[in-house]
Order: structure tokens, then C-alpha cells, then sequence
């Protein structure tokens, strides 16, 4: 009898493996960015995603559990390649913040936070916020969690000021928050974002 032997399949682990790549369609900007809205007849607000970041969030959930394995570099290599097709990764960012931050590189954590944070801020600025960006809404959580990173990278950094402009405005999107440890006891919110450019965070 010629039957065949059944060998059995290897585990497999989270290894980079070749992938199809999502293509870049060409939009118009507006449905391509964050944007806000509001979530009851009150002042609490919620960031919303576009289209191009919930396309990824098969991807992201296995870089989350890339993380969970301790797979960092194979997850940082996953990361780079989705913020790399999608600008408005705001949590691609922030994760990728956090490695550098793990390892101490707090130009590179600086950068990454800095992005995450200021699509955040951009986007309350355009949508004309009037009231707060909870971190209890799970779509700001990552806002916060960035905001709180690029506080720590600048203060690593020396640059208490810019550290602080950073805190008053978390403090400012949600008041009731563990944020409000980053502003000083004197500092009463505002809601309203420092004047500073688009990416003067992420430079020296």
C-alpha cells in the first residue's frame, strides 16, 4: 500500500513575510484625514478615521499581537511599512513612538509622537472644537497616549517649554483626565491648541 506519509506542519510565528501591498488611491484630502464629531447633545467630542486607517485594522491587530509576543522588531519593520501607506495612522505613530521610547531614542520617539499628536490636534482645529476629546472615548485614547509620549520625549530632551504647551493642551481636551499631571497646579485649561505650526514639534 502506497499511501502517503502525513507530515505534520511547523508552528508558525509572526515572521515578515512577503505581502500584497494596498494601493494608494488617489482622493481628495478631506476624506483622507482625521476629522472629529460629536458623540452626545453635550461638548464631548470623538476623532474620527478615515476610510484608509479601518482598512488596516486587520494589520494593526497583528502588530499588537506582534508586540504581546515581544516580536518588537518585526512589528517596528510592520509599522513603518503601514504609516508608510497611510499618513493618518495616528496610532501606527504613537506605537512606533513608543518602541524608540523603549530604547531610549527620544529624537525618534519625538518624531513619532509629535506626528500622532499634532493629526490630533489638526484635526480639532479644522473641526472647530468647542468642548473636550475624552481619553475615555476609545478613537482619542491613542491621542492622549501620544500626547503623553511626546511630554516625556521632550522633557528627555530638555525642552521643558515646549513639554508644557504639550500638557495644557491635553489637560484642555480632557480636564478630568491623569493628564492634568503634565500641567502645572496653576495652568487653568483652555481650549484652545499652542500657535505653532504643523511639525515644529518634531524639530529640534
Amino acid at each position: 500500500m502506497n499511501a502517503k506519509r502525513h507530515t505534520p506542519q511547523k508552528k508558525t510565528s509572526h515572521k515578515k513575510v512577503p505581502r500584497k501591498k494596498v494601493p494608494r488611491k488617489s482622493s481628495p484630502a478631506s476624506t483622507d484625514r482625521v476629522t472629529i464629531r460629536r458623540v452626545r447633545s453635550g461638548d464631548t467630542f470623538e476623532l474620527v478615521y478615515p476610510r484608509s486607517v479601518l482598512m488596516r485594522a486587520e494589520d494593526m491587530d497583528e502588530v499588537r499581537a506582534m508586540l504581546k509576543a515581544g516580536e518588537l522588531d518585526v512589528a517596528e519593520d510592520e509599522l513603518r511599512w503601514l504609516v508608510g501607506g497611510c499618513e493618518a495612522l495616528l496610532e501606527g505613530h504613537k506605537l512606533l513612538g513608543d518602541l524608540a521610547a523603549g530604547r531610549e531614542d527620544w529624537e525618534l520617539a519625538r518624531v513619532h509622537y509629535a506626528y500622532a499628536y499634532e493629526l490630533g490636534a489638526e484635526a480639532a482645529k479644522k473641526g472647530g472644537l468647542r468642548g473636550t476629546l475624552p481619553y475615555n472615548r476609545p478613537n482619542n485614547r491613542a491621542l492622549h497616549e501620544a500626547g503623553r509620549g511626546l511630554v516625556n520625549a521632550l522633557r528627555a530632551l530638555n525642552q521643558p517649554q515646549l513639554a508644557e504647551q504639550v500638557a495644557k493642551q491635553l489637560l484642555a481636551w480632557d480636564p478630568t483626565s491623569a493628564q492634568a499631571d503634565h500641567s502645572p497646579a496653576h495652568t487653568s485649561p483652555a481650549h484652545t491648541s499652542p500657535k505653532r505650526k504643523r511639525g515644529s514639534f518634531r524639530r529640534p
